[in-house]
């Protein structure tokens, strides 16, 4: 349950817990997880039972959030699955731009640029979190994340230029999305020593990617 503490704490009933020590300096057996240290909390049974879901939300004018977090321990089994999506609303904008420029003789060049744009971005992020207590000596967690992130862009210019000696005006249509994707999966097997309980054995694997995906279309007439 590294990804939420806070409610794997709160599932841990305090009659079942045994003592509480706090690690400031861990060793190579923690694998370096703690920034600061280690809170090493020791429960008379390793047992977690019960079950607690979250929901949350948040609406803004720039950026909306919505987060479901599930967690359930039964007996030697814990399950925790947790998902989010924030995203912006619909965004668009518009442009006019006017220049003029004379020469000595009065004449005039005048450009004009008018300009549309609409956009909109979407992040999503998932998780499911278990682990399995074989006995009192050898367990096996599993854990599987990902997440995204899509946005598109479509603008369009108008541009009129007319000159003392030419005269011009065309289209520009540029259209652009690119996405985003982060998977991974990581494993492990421990396997504690009755003899020594500083004496571990563990194993581990680890499999994440990224995929990219860019795309633009410029069209000018």
């Amino acid at each position: 349950f590294s990804g939420s503490a806070a409610d794997a704490l709160q599932m841990i009933p305090a009659e079942q817990v045994k003592s509480v020590e706090v690690i400031t300096s861990p060793t190579a057996k923690y694998d370096g997880e703690g920034d600061a240290g280690i809170v090493n909390i020791i429960t008379k049974k390793k047992i977690i039972d019960g079950y607690k879901g979250t929901i949350s939300g948040s609406f803004g004018t720039r950026v909306n959030r919505q987060s479901l977090n599930l967690m359930l321990g039964k007996g030697r089994f814990g399950m925790s699955a947790k998902g989010g999506v924030n995203y912006s609303w619909p965004r668009i904008g518009a442009t006019d731009y006017e220049r003029k420029d004379w020469d000595d003789t009065g004449n005039t060049n005048t450009l004009l640029r008018n300009g549309e744009t609409y956009s909109q971005w979407i992040g999503y992020r998932g998780g499911i979190d278990m682990f399995y207590d074989l006995n009192a000596f050898q367990s096996i967690n599993s854990s599987l994340s990902f997440g995204g992130r899509d946005k598109f862009n479509d603008d369009s210019t108008q541009i009129n230029y007319t000159g003392i000696d030419t005269s011009y005006n065309y289209k520009s249509i540029l259209n652009s999305k690119s996405v985003t994707n982060q998977v991974e999966w990581s494993s492990d097997f421990t396997k504690k020593f009755s003899n020594n309980k500083d004496r571990e054995f563990s194993m581990a694997l680890q499999i994440s990617g990224e995929f990219e995906d860019e795309e633009t279309k410029i069209n000018e007439n």
